[in-house]
């Protein structure tokens, strides 16, 4: 399907994008996301860490790298952006449920767009589609134009087999916020599909 995930991570693990602001990043079995300038959005303005620990993850350090994030989790255990960056190595260790509560947790700690929709995709990749709802929706209370929770609400519309006018309205919105993104368009393929307008699908 169409959902938007976060490949192709920083060295710790958040992206930079223009600005300084940070991107989300992407679990595991989602696809690259493209939709550049929202996604890339997300967090920037609404929680800036004071601090975060200098990472590099693709070098196979996680114990080290788990060890001194533990350790300012110690000393600043309301940091909820180290909290999601304990998450992002407990999926590189392959513990997602580990991972999971970290992020619920962050997203107790700071009620923020970029809190929530890492939540929901993690959710969603663990086939909690209903949770991975809610967290979407909690994304849109706080960021009204954030792309990559429209697309994936209509995704998981697509994949609960509740393909509606509700979903097309969702799909048709990513795209509007994020005409250059494959998994915008990809989205509102398949609702188009699953609502039989299979011209319109394919156009």
């Amino acid at each position: 399907g169409g959902v938007v995930g976060d490949q192709g991570m920083g060295h710790s693990g958040f992206p930079e994008f223009p600005g300084g602001e940070q991107a989300l990043v992407a679990r595991p079995g989602f696809r690259d996301p493209d939709m550049n300038g929202n996604a890339g959005r997300l967090g920037g303005a609404q929680h800036r860490p004071e601090r975060r620990p200098a990472l590099d993850l693709g070098e196979g350090r996680l114990d080290e790298a788990r060890s001194r994030v533990e350790a300012l989790i110690r000393q600043q255990p309301g940091l909820a952006d180290v909290r999601l960056l304990l998450g992002e190595i407990m999926l590189a260790r392959g513990d997602a449920q580990s991972a999971l509560a970290e992020y619920k947790r962050a997203a107790e700690l700071a009620n923020t767009a970029e809190t929530h929709l890492r939540l929901g995709m993690l959710q969603h990749q663990l086939g909690q589609r209903d949770d991975a709802h809610r967290s979407y929706h909690a994304v849109l209370r706080l960021q009204a134009n954030n792309a990559v929770a429209y697309n994936n609400l209509a995704a998981l519309a697509v994949e609960q087999g509740r393909a509606d006018a509700q979903a097309l309205a969702w799909a048709q919105k990513a795209v509007e916020l994020a005409p250059e993104s494959y998994q915008a368009h990809d989205t509102l393929a398949q609702v188009y599909q699953a609502l039989g307008q299979h011209e319109r699908a394919i156009s």
